[in-house]
């Protein structure tokens, strides 16, 4: 049996981005954070290969301990905040931080390789809403509204312009209090409006029709190296397990009958279709960026 690789290009991923960016914030915390991620990214690949039938599991624990840990390790440590209304914060006040850093890393050098997984292995704000998940029944991934980018584009539009007047009016970055204000906030509106919108538009409703990183990132994630492949097409039977597992409502069935990779920029290679599959037709695999 070929060795599976991916762990180990996890790791050195994350290792080497972990070093760059020490050496430009001149700070080694930014190493050992990143050095950890991609172990522990690296961990959850093997142990998912080594125990498939306890594969979703073992993710949402690499989830729930990856997102704890950059929230607490980073935002509250170092009082970080993180979402994207910062990014023009800092952006108004002349300054580089640890937001535009995200953005630039997950949302845009990171997704030429992996796509949007940063928001099935890492974003803490997913923490919360896939433990809300756990309780709903197989076969409800497909209920709720689809992706509107007028919709999603609409909400991009307007966090930067909520942004760029609160920069004239009184910029959290030169206040530590509002900064921890504006953190916690945020985080609690995203968390409590998305699980609102779960509630009544589907599972992660918010990462699915707002989320303005994966907007961004969307963009980019179809060109990616890693995507979710058909391995064994022959051997689907349409049975649509694939579509019910996912809960950002991509049609993987209709790539397996293609024999194309997915590129739909909503995937987040949570690997549900993955793993809900009988015919083990699909798997994460490197390739063509452009196929």
């Amino acid at each position: 049996m070929r060795k599976n690789r991916l762990p180990f290009y996890v790791l050195f991923l994350f290792v080497t981005i972990g070093a760059l960016v020490a050496v430009f914030r001149e700070n080694n915390w930014y190493f050992l954070m990143f050095a950890m991620i991609g172990g522990i990214g690296m961990t959850s690949v093997m142990l998912t290969d080594r125990y498939p039938r306890l594969s979703q599991t073992i993710r949402l624990i690499q989830l729930s301990a990856l997102g704890i840990f950059l929230f607490v390790g980073l935002s509250l440590r170092l009082n970080v905040n993180f979402q994207f209304p910062e990014v023009i914060f800092d952006a108004a006040a002349g300054i580089v931080s640890g937001a535009l850093v995200q953005l630039l890393i997950a949302r845009a050098a990171v997704p030429f390789i992996f796509g949007n997984a940063f928001c099935s292995r890492a974003c803490w704000n997913a923490v919360i809403f896939e433990w809300a998940d756990q309780g709903r029944k197989r076969g409800q991934g497909r209920s709720g509204k689809k992706r509107s980018e007028f919709l999603a584009w609409g909400y991009l539009a307007a966090l930067v312009v909520l942004a760029v007047i609160v920069s004239h009016w009184h910029n959290p970055v030169y206040d530590d209090t509002a900064r921890r204000y504006w953190l916690i906030g945020e985080n609690l509106w995203i968390i409590v409006f998305g699980l609102g919108l779960t509630h009544w538009l589907g599972r992660r409703a918010y990462c699915r029709l707002l989320c303005p990183f994966l907007t961004l990132s969307g963009l980019i994630s179809r060109f990616s190296v890693f995507k979710i492949t058909p391995v064994n097409p022959d051997a689907c039977n349409e049975c649509s397990l694939c579509n019910s597992a996912c809960p950002m409502m991509v049609n993987v069935m209709e790539t397996v009958r293609e024999r194309s990779r997915v590129r739909d920029r909503q995937c987040i290679l949570c690997e549900r279709c993955v793993d809900a599959c009988p015919q083990r037709c699909l798997k994460i695999a490197a390739g063509n960026p452009l196929g």
